[in-house]
């Protein structure tokens, strides 16, 4: 389930690595408690995700549980690893609404 802090946090990943490529090491938070969560911020541009208030519900079992869901997930959509889906996300065309809804006042990417 997607919370609004995820919404917001995945669309600042996704325009934070559209500005800076491969320049800079971008971690997603906020919203972590899946492998589904951590495959969805790796998709929008993250290099690591950070797991924080699930943790404290669930201890630290919740990194093996998270590691193997992203593991399945890898394996099924036939991945060799998580690096090689780090900012694979495609926006179709210049459709930036989807993320726009999220970005505050941050910059149109498109209008550069």
């Amino acid at each position: 389930m997607s919370t609004p802090i995820k919404l917001m946090s995945l669309a600042t990943v996704r325009l934070f690595r559209e500005y800076v490529g491969d320049r800079m090491i971008i971690v997603g938070a906020g919203g972590v408690s899946s492998g589904a969560d951590a495959y969805e911020y790796l998709l929008a541009g993250a290099s690591a995700v950070q797991i924080g208030t699930a943790f404290n519900r669930e201890g630290a079992s919740l990194f093996d549980r998270v590691a193997t869901q992203l593991s399945g997930i890898l394996e099924r959509k036939r991945y060799s690893n998580a690096t090689d889906v780090v900012g694979r996300l495609r926006v179709s065309g210049n459709d930036w609404s989807a993320l726009w809804a999220a970005r505050g006042n941050l910059p149109n990417p498109g209008a550069r």
